[in-house]
């Protein structure tokens, strides 16, 4: 089996749209490489109440988006994206509305993004603002392969 955004977001899960949004960093990292640095953020606990507490200890905050590029410009110190999946995703938690308000206040970008196609967007969008892509679509998912 070909990895590939259409076998990783085939599940339909969140895990898998964040997933295809990795896939396309890799596949655009050589010509793009201020998308290195591109992260997920542990920012629930998963699984057990075990777990949950060993991570809430350990500094996982419930509300924080789940990416985050870490570059900044003239407007802001960097993009975070919370993602929802495309189908049947619930909007934003009061704790991710929350911290939405406070990266306002704090000069950091935002956004919420059904799907790895939005969130890439997204990515794109931002640093065509930062000065980074002057042609976004060039970087489209359908035009990059890993």
């Amino acid at each position: 089996m070909t990895v590939g955004y259409a076998s990783l977001t085939k599940s339909g899960t969140e895990w898998g749209e964040q997933a295809a949004v990795f896939f396309w960093r890799h596949a655009v990292v050589g010509r793009l490489p201020i998308v290195r640095w591109l992260h997920a953020v542990h920012n629930q606990g998963h699984g057990d109440a075990v777990h949950g507490a060993r991570d809430k200890a350990a500094g996982v905050t419930a509300g924080v988006h789940d990416m985050f590029l870490p570059v900044t410009c003239p407007q802001y110190a960097g993009l975070y994206i919370e993602l929802k999946k495309v189908k049947g995703g619930k909007g934003m938690s009061p704790e991710q509305k929350e911290f939405a308000a406070y990266c306002d206040q704090q000069r950091y970008a935002w956004r919420e993004a059904k799907g790895y196609r939005e969130a890439i967007a997204a990515i794109l969008d931002y640093l065509k603002i930062a000065g980074y892509v002057s042609d976004p679509e060039q970087f489209a998912p359908e035009r990059v392969a890993p």
